[in-house]
């Protein structure tokens, strides 16, 4: 082969090459692109389901259709609540992660993760111990009105429209103690004193005394006084005729059957899945997969450490 000859072959091997190397990198450019489109879709849908789940929080960024909707509460919510999010974390951990930005990687995994231990929550019926002395609806329920803003006649009508979901939502909630009777997912007893006594603070026999009445005894002067009188009518109607006696027959179901099927006992290996439960607890507070053993001795060095320091703190 002549030189020229060589040269020009030379020549067009690398123009294919460089030609080659240029579609192979815009390739992984466009796969890059719809890692990153595929993946900020899957978030933002789970986004969306999470306003539509929780009322409150699609009010509190700025939704204000959802103002007059309140959470559903029960079994079949909770069941196809989580069957949405296992579907979810399915999605999540079949993305094809190359070339996602940092954020959205991190997004992906700490989605993931949660998603996760929420399923894993469901299949060992931690959802079936809703009640103790630091939550249940005797808690937040009287104070939801914190989380609405009243600045319209509107507002007050979405707040009734709330109220009237109540007798529903405790019906659920009481569903979730029956299933948890049945399956022997029960707190201690122990973790049940003073509730009732939460109960009784809000069963009131003047509606003007119950924190459910606060927004209608706050209402602003400048509504015209016909729209005030009709407002507090309302909200006392509903209050008397519906929330507070949907608070009582709870109440009353918590002290006559409940409060009698909590358990003694205070180890977690009293539950049907006792040691799967424990695990369970020890990932979701500590956010590690160490075991129990492993973590109780991290404690038991970290408190001989702590105190080695204090000791010398208190020689100096």
């Amino acid at each position: 082969m002549s030189s020229r000859l060589f040269a020009l072959f030379l020549t067009a091997t690398c123009s294919t090459a460089s030609l080659l190397s240029a579609q192979s990198s815009s390739d992984e450019a466009a796969l890059h692109a719809r890692n990153q489109a595929r993946a900020i879709e899957v978030l933002d849908r789970y986004w969306q389901f999470a306003l539509e789940q929780s009322p409150f929080l699609a009010s509190s960024h700025g939704d204000r259709s959802a103002d007059a909707r309140f959470p559903k509460e029960g079994h079949e919510a909770r069941r196809q609540r989580i069957g949405m999010e296992f579907e979810l974390m399915k999605e999540l951990g079949s993305l094809d992660t190359r070339g996602l930005t940092e954020a959205t990687r991190l997004d992906v995994s700490l989605l993931a993760a949660e998603l996760s231990e929420r399923v894993d929550a469901f299949r060992l019926d931690t959802h079936l111990m809703p009640l103790h002395q630091r939550g249940g609806p005797q808690l937040w329920l009287p104070t939801f009105h914190q989380r609405m803003r009243f600045e319209r006649p509107l507002d007050y009508e979405n707040y009734i429209a709330r109220l009237r979901a109540i007798p529903a939502y405790l019906a659920g909630f009481r569903e979730l103690l029956e299933r948890g009777m049945e399956r022997g997912m029960v707190p201690p007893r122990v973790t049940q004193v003073g509730v009732l006594d939460q109960f009784d603070t809000h069963l009131v026999d003047a509606v003007e005394e119950s924190l459910f009445y606060t927004p209608f005894a706050e209402i602003p002067a400048r509504f015209p006084e016909e729209t005030r009188t009709r407002l507090r009518a309302e909200g006392a109607e509903v209050i008397t005729t519906l929330v507070l006696p949907a608070l009582a027959e709870l109440r009353t179901f918590i002290a006559d059957e409940y409060s009698f099927a909590c358990r003694d006992s205070i180890g977690a290996l009293d539950l049907p899945h006792g040691l799967e439960f424990y695990a369970h607890q020890v990932r979701h507070y500590t956010t590690t997969h160490n075991g129990a053993g492993d973590i109780h001795l991290l404690g038991l060095r970290e408190v001989e450490r702590i105190r080695a320091e204090m000791e010398t703190v208190i020689e100096r």
